[in-house]
C-alpha cells in the first residue's frame, strides 16, 4: 500500500511538471539547498559510512521553484545513497553553469533506459523508477540538460543550464 501511494504521489508530480502547474519561481541559491538536502539524508548516509564530498561555488543563483529544486535534489542524492556500497563516497559539486553529483558504482546504467519511467536498475529494488523521470522532467521544464555518464567505476549525473 505504501508503495502504491508512492506511486500515486510521483505520478501525480509528473503530471503537475507535465501541465505547468509550478508557475512560481524564485531566485535560489544551489549550494545552500544541496547542503540542506544532506542534513536530511544524515542518518542513511551514516548508516551506510558513506563519505560526501563537496565543493561548491557560492552564489549560484537559479531562478526555479522551491519545491521543483528540492525533489530534484532529493532525487540524486536519494538514489546516490541507495546505490552506493557502504564506506563508498559521494561527490556533489556546483559551477556558475551546473551541478554534479558522482557516486561509485559496479558497472554502468542503461543511458537509453535510464531516464524512462518505471525503469529501475534491478527488479529486486523498491523504488518505483519513477524518480530519475521526475529529475528529467524538472530539468525539461527550465530547458536545463541532464546526462549520465559512468566513468572511473562512478555513476555521474550532470545538470547544465547554460
Amino acid at each position: 500500500l505504501s508503495r502504491v501511494s508512492r506511486i500515486n504521489k510521483n505520478l501525480l508530480l509528473l503530471a503537475k511538471v507535465d501541465n505547468e502547474q509550478f508557475n512560481s519561481s524564485e531566485k535560489l541559491e544551489l549550494s545552500a539547498f544541496i547542503s540542506h538536502s544532506l542534513t536530511l539524508f544524515e542518518d542513511y548516509i551514516e548508516a551506510k559510512s558513506i563519505s560526501v564530498k563537496t565543493h561548491f561555488v557560492e552564489n549560484t543563483l537559479l531562478t526555479t521553484n522551491e519545491f521543483l529544486l528540492e525533489t530534484l535534489l532529493h532525487n540524486l542524492i536519494s538514489n546516490a545513497i541507495k546505490y552506493s556500497d557502504p564506506n563508498s563516497e559521494i561527490q556533489l559539486e556546483t559551477s556558475s553553469n551546473g551541478f554534479s553529483i558522482k557516486n561509485e558504482g559496479h558497472e554502468p546504467l542503461s543511458s537509453e533506459e535510464i531516464f524512462l519511467r518505471f525503469k529501475r536498475s534491478t527488479a529486486a529494488e523498491t523504488g518505483s523508477g519513477l524518480g530519475l523521470s521526475i529529475v528529467q522532467e524538472i530539468c525539461n521544464k527550465y530547458h536545463w540538460q541532464i546526462n549520465y555518464r559512468f566513468e572511473n567505476k562512478q555513476h555521474i549525473f550532470a545538470i547544465n543550464w547554460t
